[in-house]
């Protein structure tokens, strides 16, 4: 009869300390764990929200330079100036949940991202004239 409780112990014991263990991750570790969909925008691309654990409510801030909402996250393009920045997520008072990650805004408004290749036609050819 022993055998059986210790047979039925030892895997009870190890499904209730993972259950424990995610309940700590869950609750108690990730408050402040928070990302973005990528690490690098355009000031034309469409505006960034980060994915948070849905039970934190901190506060986003950032290095001068990049507008961003405190509350969401919401970073906007087009609003920020292009350079790299580190954004910060903080949960509560304490710097346990604090999380930050890089995001770098790129402004290519004045760049061509295509050429387009133009014909030119000069008639009438030869000519011996000026031309204006």
């Amino acid at each position: 009869m022993f055998n059986t409780r210790l047979q039925t112990l030892v895997p009870f014991a190890d499904d209730f300390a993972t259950v424990i263990v995610d309940y700590i991750d869950i609750h108690y570790n990730n408050y402040a764990i928070f990302n973005y969909e990528s690490a690098s925008y355009n000031t034309t691309d469409i505006d960034p929200t980060p994915t948070i654990p849905s039970n934190s409510n901190g506060v986003f801030s950032s290095t001068a330079g990049l507008v961003i909402d405190a509350t969401t996250g919401f970073i906007d393009n087009s609003a920020s100036m292009a350079g790299n920045y580190v954004v910060t997520y903080q949960v509560g008072p304490c710097d346990n949940y604090l999380s930050t990650t890089n995001v770098e805004i790129i402004d290519n408004t004045l760049s061509i991202d295509s050429f387009k290749n133009a014909t030119f036609k000069l008639f009438p050819n030869p000519t011996k004239s000026t031309i204006q």
